[in-house]
């Protein structure tokens, strides 16, 4: 499954992503027009965790994200995000929005 939305940047710098899922998640950001993939964890797997740094222009930042759930025994996808000098969070709707296409 694909969505796509945007990823509200208030601060231009080095984001770090990070995603814990079960089964396949990939993330990308668009940057001068191409897909930047930023976020790799594709596959049929349990809950794996990966992480991926981009530098950011401040603004609205178009995003995709591709999911994928093999057999529907434990679902799980977590998406969190930290500047390079702060804290890791959640991404909370404020900041992203996203969806299928």
């Amino acid at each position: 499954m694909r969505f796509y939305g945007f990823i509200k940047i208030e601060e231009p710098g080095n984001y770090i992503f990070e995603t814990c899922s079960d089964d396949g998640f990939n993330f990308y950001v668009v940057k001068y027009e191409s897909m930047v993939k930023v976020l790799d964890n594709d596959g049929t797997h349990g809950l794996r965790c990966v992480s991926g740094e981009i530098e950011l222009e401040e603004g609205y930042q178009p995003a995709i994200v591709d999911y994928f759930e093999g057999k529907a025994t434990n679902i799980q996808l977590q998406l969190y995000w930290t500047r390079a000098i702060s804290t890791k969070t959640n991404i909370n709707k404020e900041y992203i929005a996203l969806f299928s296409g």
